[in-house]
């Protein structure tokens, strides 16, 4: 992707890979999502080794619902309150919002459904800056 001009590359992954989101992510990253797990620590792995300003999202449980904007995003972590799933349309929503203004260059970020009300509290905090 070099080779060719690439500079931005903007990636899903998987949420189980988030070691520290209790004891069921742990369970399923070791049993029933072990491949998945293992094929997406290999990705992030290659991504995180390029000279490529990634992103790399990890939502939970992707479904087919609409659009709601309704999402709490984090660094290094599921954001506060997160639910455990999202809308394929709100996934799509933060990887275009973030390489329009790039706010995670070269991080992994929980991105996940939350209940309003934590979203309007993160809405009115980032108006005040």
């Amino acid at each position: 992707m070099q080779s060719t001009g690439v500079r931005r590359l903007l990636v899903v992954g998987v949420a189980v890979l988030f070691e520290n989101d209790g004891i069921l992510s742990a369970i399923a990253r070791r049993t029933f999502l072990r491949n998945v797990a293992r094929d997406s620590a290999e990705m992030e792995r290659i991504v995180n080794a390029s000279a490529l300003e990634w992103t790399i999202a990890r939502p939970p449980r992707l479904t087919h619902g609409g659009l709601t904007r309704e999402y709490g995003v984090a660094d290094g972590r599921m954001p506060p309150s997160a639910r455990l799933t999202i809308s394929r349309a709100d996934v799509a929503d933060f990887l275009l919002d973030e390489l329009e203004h790039p706010a995670h260059v070269r991080r992994i970020v929980g991105v996940a459904s939350v209940k309003a009300a934590v979203r309007r509290a993160s809405i009115a905090s980032a108006g005040s800056h």
